[in-house]
């Protein structure tokens, strides 16, 4: 060897930098033979090079000297070996890894959804600028005379001037209304026919941030001649949105200008339209008799809200006070957030624009999701318990050659953490699979890729790790508290306190599923009842003509009546000023009573109508007659109550000639009562109710013979444009309005049984988890007894027995819950299911039902098993 050649100084500076000094100089000797070894055998560049690799294979934890950083080094390189423990662990228990992974990914997957549901629901609104400064005027109503309440959003013309003039703290204000009838807007090549649209003011930008596409918030209301358009009905009239400047008319005698173009409304915003027009109708403006307003106030920053509606309040008792006091009314006025858990969305009150959302069913799903995640996390503690007797040799041989339990409980958390990030992952593919069948579900269109949703993500990442670190404690101080000498005497057995912790955590997963299942069915048989209840009315193949107004003088003369009637597949035809039947939910402002009566005035719902009303919806007269025009008096002053009205009224014997007066001083002669019906959802009670007779009809229900509907409907349509021409003939079936009233309930149910039905598969596998541990540790018992002649179906009996008594126990904790939220929850509907007690048994027998089919899955291979291959190693 050449004394002059020496290895390389910068490797070898680097070695003796970072390497320990105990070590540094046996070790700096073996690297100078190495090296002196390459030299003879080889080339001088190949042994430098080797030097080169030498020095940095040895750069590794447990050789580099104590310096700032070198723990972090040194936990580095034991996360990478926890992580290589726990990739083949992974890989070498398949099933047990991917009943784990896809157990937690399962109630990962469903917590996401529920929680980009609820995120949807509570980011209504939030899209427009200082949306929390935003805030809409509202009030209640007390109806003095019979204590009757109402939730209003309607409020005077007049009122947002005073607002802007008396109150300094508002900042800007703006009121709009809208119609309740279609109104054409057309050109040369499209026809829109809707009512979608708000008459607004010139302020109605300085609320609201809609965003422009084309023309400007501060040009678009030039002149009241302008009309302002979304991107879906431009393209509908022009095939493009570049169309400031065109024109449109309007209600088939105004001619507007197209001066903005708006981009299309978001879903989450409780303001739906498709055109706006500027200018408010005068006689509405400056008004404080009538409220018709939609009014909204910005307030300054630190505002106080309850001064603001103290000062509103006042401006009312000014101004409205003769309202007020003619119509008997204590009205209460106050501001509502425009965002949030108490804003327009989730707080939806009377007449809304728009259907909005349920705080109640927000928090029931919340806690759903919430149980699917402590299930899961079940799952994965008595799956992992259950595999301790495959883990405690390697425990063992850990704890023999060094290792301490902190390094033990740390490489457990690593593999929970690690399983619960796999999970993760898992659960956003299982997310985006599932999601247009709930987005179908619920008819909504939540995705995990929108804008927006970087909470629902940073929520999901907080989740995943919380889990893996929640759920593998207790595995890791279990599974780190074995003890070498036991463990090479014989495989470890449960701890007491161990196996009732399993047995508890059982009982808490069945406890929750038999709640939850309990929940579905009462939710499934409330709304079965709710919809094939008896409506007290014939809903089946009847329409109602909205825009029955635009027949000529409101067809006082029966001329489109008459022709409609006598067309094939036409049972009847009634008008009426408004065919709400099913659908009412306010009662006037006034109050109903018998004349020369010291009872005090009831509140009431009335309906104008017609002779041929009563009869298109099969009301059935308990006494007295329908309205005829036979009779001259039933068309002056006739009226027919139902029977809650006779009650209320204390009219005792017959009705039939009682005088009654309304609040308004008209006074009526009773012809007629017909039985009780639900003129509003099954939420409210039954309401008292007259019908008086009215020629005119705004409205129009007419009822169709079964069978070809189609062709019927065709025929009326047919007739509609002879008699009414230039005017479509907008209509509705009424069976599938009172459907949309429990929309919500519905979708709530459809999403409430699929998460239940998620919860049980979850809790099964976390049965399965026990059932493997539980027969692990008896099957050298079971061997023993198989020997010794116990047929296969006592062993059966025996290791399913606990957990019949485990599924009953949590049944037991399960129903009281579930009576109570249950109870609660059926108190929104003023007609509701009983609560029997064949519920909870049916609940119980299905949950005890998967739990014998779980546990017998495991169990009978247990029980079949050869025992001399249980005994060998005995």
């Amino acid at each position: 060897m050449n004394k002059n050649i020496l290895p390389p100084k910068l490797p070898l500076r680097f070695f003796r930098w970072y390497c320990h000094p105990d070590y540094r100089e046996d070790i700096e000797g073996d690297l100078m033979e190495r090296f002196e070894r390459r030299l003879e055998g080889g080339s001088t560049g190949s042994a430098k090079w080797g030097f080169f690799k030498d020095v940095m294979q040895l750069f590794r934890p447990g050789l580099i000297r104590s310096f700032r950083g070198s723990q972090k080094l040194n936990y580095i390189g034991m996360f990478k070996n926890h992580f290589k423990i726990t990739v083949r662990t992974s890989i070498r228990h398949k099933i047990y890894s991917a009943i784990n992974i896809f157990g937690l990914a399962a109630g990962i997957a469903s917590f996401i959804i529920i929680m980009l549901y609820i995120h949807d629901e509570s980011s209504y609104d939030q899209f427009h600028s200082d949306a929390d400064r935003i805030h809409r005027v509202v009030h209640d109503d007390v109806f003095k005379a019979f204590g009757g309440q109402s939730r209003a959003i309607l409020t005077p013309g007049a009122l947002k001037e005073a607002i802007l003039n008396e109150v300094p703290e508002v900042e800007q204000a703006t009121h709009f209304h809208s119609v309740w009838e279609k109104t054409p807007l057309s050109n040369e090549k499209y026809t829109y026919y809707d009512n979608k649209f708000l008459h607004i003011d010139a302020s109605f930008f300085d609320i609201f941030s809609f965003e422009f596409i084309h023309g400007d918030a501060k040009s678009t209301f030039e002149n009241l001649s302008t009309i302002v358009l979304t991107k879906r009905l431009a393209n509908k009239f022009f095939g493009t949105t570049d169309v400031v400047g065109e024109l449109l008319t309007f209600d088939q005698k105004t001619v507007l200008k197209i001066t903005g173009v708006l981009e299309d409304i978001p879903s989450q915003s409780h303001l739906q339209f498709d055109f706006l027009v500027p200018g408010i109708h005068p006689k509405f403006v400056n008004n404080w008799e009538q409220g018709h307003m939609h009014t909204y106030i910005k307030v300054r920053p630190q505002a106080s809200l309850q001064e603001i509606g103290t000062k509103i309040q006042r401006l009312v008792d000014t101004h409205h006070q003769n309202y007020m006091e003619r119509k008997n009314i204590q009205e209460t006025y106050y501001t509502q957030p425009l965002t949030g858990n108490k804003g327009i969305h989730l707080s939806p009150r009377n007449r809304e624009l728009t259907a909005g959302g349920n705080k109640r069913y927000i928090n029931l799903l919340l806690m759903a999701g919430f149980f699917i995640l402590i299930i899961a996390g079940i799952n994965y503690i008595n799956l992992t318990t259950a595999r301790s007797a495959i883990r405690a040799r390697e425990i063992g041989i850990r704890k023999v050659v060094g290792a301490f339990r902190k390094t033990l409980i740390y490489q457990f958390l690593t593999e929970s953490t690690f399983i619960a990030l796999m999970a993760g992952i898992v659960a956003i593919g299982l997310t985006e699979a599932v999601l247009p069948f709930f987005n179908h579900i619920i008819q909504k269109k939540l995705s995990l890729f929108t804008t927006g949703v970087q909470p629902v993500w940073g929520f999901m990442a907080v989740t995943v790790f919380v889990i893996g670190i929640v759920a593998g404690i207790y595995p890791a101080f279990y599974l780190s508290a074995f003890k070498p000498i036991s463990i090479f005497r014989k495989l470890p057995t449960s701890k007491k306190s161990g196996f009732n912790l399993r047995r508890f955590l059982v009982i808490s997963q069945f406890s929750l599923s038999a709640f939850l299942t309990i929940g579905m069915i009462m939710v499934q048989k409330q709304l079965a009842y709710v919809q094939s209840a008896n409506l007290g009315f014939d809903e089946e193949q009847v329409i109602i003509i909205r825009n029955f107004y635009s027949t000529p003088n409101h067809d006082q003369g029966f001329v489109v009546r008459n022709a409609l009637k006598a067309l094939p597949g036409v049972i009847e035809v009634g008008g009426a000023l408004e065919s709400r039947i099913g659908m009412r939910h306010s009662p006037h402002g006034g109050g109903l009573k018998v004349n020369g009566s010291d009872r005090p005035p009831i509140a009431y719902m009335s309906y104008l109508t017609d002779e041929g009303f009563l009869d298109v919806f099969g009301f059935k007269l308990k006494e007295g007659r329908n309205f005829s025009p036979e009779f001259a008096s039933d068309l002056r002053n006739g009226c027919i109550l139902n029977e809650t009205a006779v009650k209320q009224l204390g009219i005792e014997g017959s009705a039939i000639g009682q005088k009654v007066s309304l609040h308004t001083k008209d006074e009526y002669t009773v012809i007629g009562v017909v039985e009780d019906y639900h003129a509003a959802s099954l939420h409210t009670k039954i309401a008292p109710f007259i019908f008086s007779y009215f020629p005119k009809a705004f409205e129009a229900a007419i009822k169709l013979s079964p069978g070809e509907i189609q062709e019927t409907l065709a025929r009326v349509e047919e007739t509609w444009a002879q008699l009414v021409p230039g005017v479509p003939m907008d209509y509705y079936f009424l069976d599938n309005a009172i459907d949309q009233l429990y929309r919500s309930e519905r979708n709530f149910q459809r999403l409430f049984s699929v998460m239940t039905a998620l919860v049980l598969i979850i809790a099964c596998l976390g049965l399965f988890g026990l059932s493997a541990f539980m027969a692990e540790q008896r099957t050298k018992e079971m061997a023993v007894r198989k020997v010794l002649g116990a047929p296969v179906r006592k062993l059966l009996s025996l290791l399913s027995k606990e957990f019949v008594i485990l599924v009953g126990i949590a049944n037991l904790i399960a129903w009281p819950l579930a009576y109570y939220t249950i109870n609660r929850w059926l108190e929104n509907f003023a007609y509701k299911v009983a609560i029997e007690w064949n519920v909870f048994l049916i609940s119980a027998l299905l949950v005890l039902l998967l739990a014998i089919l779980t546990v017998s899955a495991i169990t009978y291979r247990t029980a079949t098993t050869n025992p001399v291959n249980s005994l060998r190693d005995e």
